[in-house]
């Protein structure tokens, strides 16, 4: 029965040490006949199968299949074997395989000592390590560093439910997400859903949909912002990150036209529907109703305006910045707003946000498309 080696490196390796000790050492190699050297490839093969018996399934580095194949070679130098029964038995060289192994194990001790890690055999210095599970993989080098990719496996996420927004703030966002291949599939060792607020959670073995790493599953910013969820996922020892799932949330805008103000200190907004009533400072009354926009407004700057002021003034109502907006009309000409006043303003989700009150510094009539420029 064919012998089928545990290591074929070191299975080689052994039989070349020892076929090349013994045929160039007698000299015997001036023939072009093959069959003059049966009985030493047959000699060669008994010790191969018994070094490779030995060795078993350990791993062996590049050194160890350097030094296999030499130290082989010098056991055998000078030894013109007789085919025998004796000689084709693998465990007639027990002994020279157990003190060649011996040997091997010194030299790895020392070069681990010095600091120094031998690639594994086949491979240059920059090789990484084979994969141990099976597959078919590609060579990845970054910056010099190679890695092995599993091919086929590029895990992805979606979202199953809960919409991305954009969210006006303080409203929740209670996703969940589908991974693919599912974290419950066959193959999967690790898988887990990550978010931008650092929530990481271990959903290996977990059906789809899978609820979101955030403690209670729901999101809620009062701050315009965005949150990022991702998936992580390990299969034959390669972890792979997929896309990101994003929601974001912001605010309305207000705008329109009114009164003007006569006391600025104490100046508020209050929430009247979805828009926001203006009261003059000192407990003074309504001086305009700014209509909310209609969407969610993520950024701001850039916002086209349109009033109709009839002997008003017009008003703009934004979340607060560190740098005040200016203003241009229609014909991009500035539009002078005074310096602006800061209040708290509470949204129809209850939350308080700081906001930015403009107002016209003159009394206007007409038309005006107004643009909000950021800085």
């Amino acid at each position: 029965m064919a012998y089928v080696p545990n290591n074929i490196q070191v299975y080689m390796a052994a039989y070349a040490g020892a076929l090349g000790g013994m045929g160039a050492s007698d000299r015997i190699l001036i023939s072009s006949n093959p069959s003059k050297y049966s009985g030493i490839a047959s000699v060669a093969g008994a010790y191969a199968q018994q070094f490779d018996t030995t060795w078993g399934n350990a791993n062996a580095t590049q050194l160890d299949v350097f030094m296999i194949e030499a130290l082989s070679e010098d056991v055998w130098l000078g030894r013109a074997v007789v085919t025998t029964f004796q000689t084709t038995r693998p465990i007639f060289y027990a002994n020279y395989v157990n003190a060649i192994i011996a040997a091997i194990q010194a030299g790895d001790t020392y070069v681990t000592e010095q600091g120094i890690t031998p690639p594994d055999p086949g491979g240059g210095g920059d090789l990484p390590a084979l994969p141990v599970i099976d597959g078919t993989y590609n060579l990845q080098v970054t910056e010099g560093v190679g890695s092995w990719v599993l091919t086929g496996f590029a895990p992805s996420i979606a979202l199953a439910s809960g919409g991305n927004g954009p969210f006006l703030l303080g409203a929740p966002w209670t996703p969940k997400f589908n991974l693919t291949p599912a974290a419950n599939s066959a193959g999967i060792t690790a898988a887990s859903l990550i978010d931008s607020l650092a929530n990481n959670v271990n959903v290996l073995g977990d059906a789809n949909p899978l609820d979101a790493p955030q403690p209670g599953g729901t999101y809620n910013l009062i701050a315009a912002g965005t949150v990022t969820v991702h998936g992580s996922m390990t299969k034959a020892g390669v972890t792979v990150n997929t896309g990101n799932i994003s929601a974001t949330w912001g605010c309305h805008t207000y705008s329109g036209v009114g009164d003007p103000l006569t006391n600025l200190v104490g100046v508020t907004a209050v929430l009247n529907g979805i828009n926001q009533d203006i009261h003059d400072g000192g407990g003074g009354g309504v001086v305009a109703t700014l209509i909310a926009t209609a969407g969610v407004v993520t950024n701001p700057g850039g916002q086209v305006i349109n009033v109709n002021p009839a002997a008003q003034y017009v008003y703009d109502l934004v979340p607060h910045t560190a740098n005040a907006y200016t203003y241009t009309d229609q014909n991009q000409q500035p539009f002078l707003m005074n310096a602006r006043l800061i209040i708290n303003v509470t949204n129809e989700n209850g939350a308080t946000i700081q906001f930015d009150l403009y107002q016209s510094q003159n009394q206007l009539n007409s038309n005006y498309q107004i643009t909000r420029v950021a800085h």
